[in-house]
């Protein structure tokens, strides 16, 4: 499980990543820059290490990212919530990560439908990114 900093997980991988199965980490929109999970994706995967996905909604801060952020989501996607806009970036992430060639995250929750299952989201997305 990694908390840490991109260059604390560089120096675990350095010591340890032989011997990993896999990485939890904590991959959502908002941390994909504020934590820098992006690259910490392209690190684990320069090491063929699989990703487990923890904290999608961050703790539910994703759920109520505030007013004028809930505005702006249901503008362009009327009655999704804002949780569901979490759920839906990782739920689209793998063909992400295969469009910008860093890898493949494993999801690790019993798969549920929260409305997700469609293909929606691909035209949304990229004004969702701007957005968030």
């Amino acid at each position: 499980s990694c908390h840490g900093e991109l260059d604390v997980l560089k120096r675990f991988l350095d010591a340890y990543g032989k011997d990993m199965e896999f990485c939890q980490l904590q991959l959502n929109y908002l941390d994909w820059t504020l934590q820098d999970a992006r690259e910490k994706v392209r690190l684990l995967n320069e090491h063929h290490i699989p990703i487990w996905v923890m904290e999608p909604v961050r703790g539910g801060a994703l759920a109520h990212p505030g007013e004028a952020a809930e505005q702006r989501l249901q503008a362009l996607r009327p009655g999704a919530s804002a949780a569901s806009w979490a759920l839906r970036w990782l739920q689209d992430i793998h063909a992400v990560f295969g469009k910008y060639g860093i890898g493949h995250a494993l999801w690790n929750y019993k798969e549920k439908d929260f409305g997700l299952r469609d293909d929606r989201f691909s035209s949304i997305r990229e004004d969702f990114i701007r957005i968030i």
